[in-house]
C-alpha cells in the first residue's frame, strides 16, 4: 500500500470542510474540522480515492498551507465574538506557560485561576475545556477558530412538502384566523381531516402524509404575530401588545391638555338608609397631561352623558373651596387642600355619543377652552394618563375597598361584593378626595420622572398662571344644554311645561327683540332663540337675548315649580313615559306627581334587592346627581329627593373636642413645601405606561 508524505501541517478539504490532521496510526490518519468539531479517518488509499474523484484536495503540501480565511467580524454575534476572545486568552496562558501535554492537572489548574482573576471570570473554565480549545485554536493559534458555529447543527431541510404547506395556510386562512378564536389543538384536527379528504381522490403514490403537531405550529409562527392577533381580538388589542409604543408629548404648562374620561367603577355602594346595596357608581374624572395632576372628578349613578361631562368640568374650572370647609366642619379629615383648577385650553375626550354630540363644543367655546380632541375609536393610547389613572385608582384604592368588584371577574373567586360591600355615597366621596388630595398628588410619579405631582404643578403654574375663576353666576348657565325655541305669551315651552317670568314678558315686547326677530327671519333664521337648560334640574333655564348676545334666566311658571324642582331630564322623562302607558290623563303637574309616586312604587315592588333596580331607583331620587364645585359641597340638586332625605335624616354627631389637621396653606404665587403623606398612608409610587 502507498503511504502518502503528509505533515501536520497539511489541510484537507474535503465537503467544504477544512481538516487538520490530527494523528497517523499505520495506514490511517486521523482527521478533524477545528470549525464544526467534527472528525474524521481515512485510509491512504481512501484518500487518493477522494482526490481523484474531485471530492477532495489538499492544501499545504511540503510544510506550507494556505490560512483559513478570517470571517467577518460584523457577521459575528458579538457575544460569540466575546465568548471567543474570552476562550483564547485562556489557550495563550496555557501555550505561554509551555505545560507538556501530559502535565498535571494541578498546574493547568494554577494557569487557569490566575486568567480567571485576572479577567474577574467568574465562569472558570475546567482543565479539559481549555484543552479542547488550545487543540481547537490551532498553530499558529486562531481566536476565529473559538467562534461556535451555531449555523452549521441541526437539520434545516424543510420537512414539509409544497402542498402541505398550501394546505396548512388555507385552513389557517380560513378557520384560524376568526374572531371565535378557535384552539391550536382545533387547527390541528380540521388540517388533519381536510387531508383525509384530499387524500381519497389521489393515488397512493400522490397521497399526502398527514402533518404533525409541530410541522402545523411552525407555519403558524411563521405568521406575523400582530397580523394573527388582529385578526383573532382586532386592531387596538394587537397594537396594544405588539405595536410601537407612541408615547405622547408632555405640554409645556399646566391645564395646555386636560384628558376626561368615565368608568364604572369596581365597587357597591349601599343606601344611606337601609344599607342594601345600589350598585356600581360611574366615576368620570379630568387629569392633567402636564403635571398629573388630577383636576375634575363626578361620582354618582347617572349613565356617562353631557350631565356628567358637564359636572367634570364645573369640578374641573372652579375652585374646589368646599374642600376646607369639609374639613374645617370635622366631616373629613384630610391635610392638604385641592389647589388643582382652571380652564383647561385643550381637552382631550373619546368618541362618546355624550361628547360628540352638539351642546358640549359651544358650551366649551363660550367657558374658554381653545380645542377639543376627540382620541380616534378604540385608541385608548391616545389620552394615555387619564386611562392609566383608571387603572391605578382600581389598583391602588377600590380594589382594597369592601364590596369591590375586581376588574376581572377571574380575580374575584368566591367573594361577594354585594354581600360585602358597606361603603355609602358620602363615605365613598370622602375616600375618594382623600385619595385624590391628600395620597395621589403627594407620592412619586413614573411619568413625571419619579417627581411629585403636586411640587410640580405648583412650580409650573407659577411660571405660566392660569386665568382668573370667573364668578358661578356668569358662568352656570353654560354647563348645559340647548335647544331652540319660540318665545310666546304664555313663555317658552320645553319638556311640556312652561317657563315664564315678568322678566321674560317685559323682553318678549320690547321693541329691539322684534327687531331681531325680523331680522334673523330676512336671514334664513328661524325666529328662534337658543335656550339653555341644566339636564340635572329641569325647574329653570337661560335664554340668549337675541339683541344683546345676554343671558337671562327663566324659572318654570308657578304651576310647574313643586314637580320641577330637582328633577332631572331623564327622570322627567321617564315619568312621561310611565304616565303615557299607564293613564291617558293630560300632562298636568298633579298627573305627573302621582305618575312619579306609581313608578318609584312599581320599582321597589319589582325587587327590593336587585341591583339594577335599586340603581334606577337612585337614579330617579337624584342620588349622585351632581359634582361638588366652589363652596358647595353637595352632591344632589336642591329639591331632589336624595336631597329632601338627607335633610330629614338625622345628622351624626360631631365631637368638636377632637383636634383635626388644618389644611395646609397652599397659594399659587407663592411656592410651598410639599408635604409628606397623611399618617396611614404610604406613599405610593405610581408607574405610567
Amino acid at each position: 500500500m502507498t503511504r502518502l508524505d503528509i505533515t501536520k501541517a497539511t489541510r484537507l478539504l474535503y465537503r467544504r470542510l477544512n481538516l487538520r490532521m490530527v494523528a497517523r496510526r499505520a495506514d490511517a490518519i486521523d482527521w478533524t474540522c477545528d470549525r464544526t468539531g467534527s472528525s474524521f479517518t481515512f485510509t491512504d488509499t481512501e484518500i487518493a480515492q477522494l482526490i481523484g474523484d474531485d471530492q477532495a484536495e489538499f492544501q499545504g503540501l511540503g510544510g506550507s498551507f494556505e490560512p483559513e480565511p478570517t470571517p467577518d467580524p460584523e457577521d459575528i454575534r458579538e457575544a460569540d465574538m466575546a465568548a471567543a476572545f474570552r476562550r483564547f486568552e485562556y489557550v495563550e496562558a496555557v501555550r505561554a506557560a509551555a505545560l507538556p501535554k501530559r502535565a498535571k492537572i494541578d498546574l493547568f489548574e494554577e494557569v487557569i485561576a490566575a486568567v480567571a482573576a485576572r479577567l474577574e471570570d467568574h465562569r472558570v473554565p475546567s482543565s479539559r475545556s481549555v484543552k479542547r480549545w488550545d487543540a481547537k485554536a490551532g498553530d499558529p493559534p486562531n481566536p476565529y477558530r473559538l467562534i461556535d458555529d451555531h449555523s452549521a447543527k441541526g437539520n434545516r431541510t424543510d420537512r414539509i412538502t409544497d402542498a402541505q404547506r398550501e394546505l396548512i395556510d388555507r385552513m389557517i386562512d380560513h378557520y384560524h384566523l376568526r374572531p371565535t378564536r378557535p384552539s391550536v389543538d382545533s387547527l390541528v384536527a380540521m388540517v388533519r381531516d381536510e387531508v383525509n379528504v384530499c387524500n381519497v381522490a389521489l393515488t397512493d403514490d400522490l397521497k399526502m402524509a398527514i402533518p404533525g403537531r409541530r410541522a402545523i405550529e411552525s407555519v403558524l409562527h411563521e405568521r406575523n404575530p400582530q397580523a394573527v392577533d388582529a385578526a383573532r381580538y382586532g386592531q387596538a388589542w394587537a397594537h396594544q401588545k405588539h405595536g410601537a409604543v407612541d408615547r405622547q408629548a408632555d405640554p409645556a404648562a399646566p391645564l395646555d391638555r386636560v384628558e376626561l374620561d368615565h368608568t364604572r367603577a369596581d365597587i357597591f355602594l349601599v343606601s344611606e338608609d337601609d344599607h342594601l346595596p345600589i350598585g356600581r357608581p360611574t366615576i368620570g374624572f379630568a387629569i392633567d397631561r402636564c403635571t398629573r395632576m388630577p383636576l375634575g372628578l363626578y361620582v354618582g349613578f347617572e349613565e356617562p352623558s353631557v350631565l356628567t361631562v358637564m359636572q367634570i368640568l364645573k369640578h374641573t374650572i372652579l375652585p374646589k373651596t368646599y374642600v376646607a370647609q369639609m374639613v374645617e366642619s370635622g366631616e373629613w379629615d384630610l391635610r392638604h387642600r385641592w389647589d388643582a383648577w382652571g380652564t383647561p385650553r385643550t381637552i382631550v375626550l373619546d368618541r362618546a355619543r355624550e361628547n360628540m354630540g352638539r351642546d358640549l363644543r359651544p358650551s366649551l367655546r363660550e367657558l374658554g377652552v381653545r380645542d377639543v380632541i376627540f382620541a380616534a375609536a378604540k385608541q385608548g393610547r391616545q389620552k394615555g394618563a387619564v386611562e392609566r389613572h383608571f387603572r391605578t385608582l382600581n389598583r391602588k384604592l377600590l380594589h382594597e375597598q369592601k364590596g369591590t368588584t375586581f376588574s376581572n371577574i377571574g380575580d374575584r373567586g368566591d367573594y361577594d361584593p354585594r354581600k360585602h360591600a358597606v361603603l355609602t355615597l358620602p363615605e365613598f366621596q370622602r375616600h375618594l378626595h382623600r385619595y385624590f388630595v391628600d395620597i395621589y398628588p403627594h407620592s412619586k410619579h413614573a411619568g413625571l420622572r419619579n417627581d411629585i405631582p403636586a411640587r410640580v404643578w405648583k412650580e409650573k403654574i407659577h411660571l405660566h398662571p392660569s386665568a382668573p375663576p370667573r364668578p358661578l353666576s356668569e358662568i352656570v348657565h353654560l354647563f348645559t344644554r340647548t335647544e331652540r325655541r319660540v318665545v310666546h305669551r304664555d313663555g317658552i315651552l320645553l319638556f311640556n311645561m312652561e317657563y315664564v317670568s315678568p322678566e321674560l314678558d317685559q323682553v318678549r315686547r320690547s321693541p329691539d327683540f322684534h327687531q331681531s326677530i325680523r331680522s334673523a327671519k330676512q336671514n334664513g333664521g328661524d325666529g328662534k332663540v337658543l335656550v339653555r337648560y341644566d339636564p340635572a334640574d329641569i325647574s329653570q333655564l337661560w335664554i340668549q337675548l337675541p339683541q344683546s348676545k345676554r343671558y337671562m334666566k327663566v324659572p318654570v311658571s308657578p304651576r310647574w315649580v313643586d314637580y320641577a324642582s330637582g328633577k332631572s331630564v331623564w327622570e322627567h322623562a321617564q315619568v312621561m313615559a310611565h304616565h303615557r302607558i299607564t293613564t291617558d290623563a293630560a300632562f298636568d303637574p298633579d298627573a305627573l306627581a302621582g305618575s312619579r309616586r306609581k313608578l318609584v312604587d312599581e320599582t321597589d315592588a319589582a325587587g327590593a334587592r336587585l341591583i339594577a333596580r335599586r340603581r334606577l331607583r337612585a337614579r330617579l331620587d337624584g342620588y349622585g346627581r351632581t359634582s361638588p364645585a366652589g363652596d358647595d359641597a353637595s352632591t344632589s340638586p336642591l329639591h331632589s329627593e336624595a336631597s329632601k332625605r338627607k335633610h330629614r335624616r338625622q345628622p351624626s354627631p360631631i365631637n368638636d373636642n377632637v383636634s383635626r389637621p388644618r389644611p395646609e396653606s397652599t397659594t399659587r404665587s407663592t411656592p410651598a413645601r410639599v408635604a409628606a403623606a397623611p399618617a396611614g398612608f404610604t406613599s405610593i409610587s405610581f408607574d405610567e405606561e
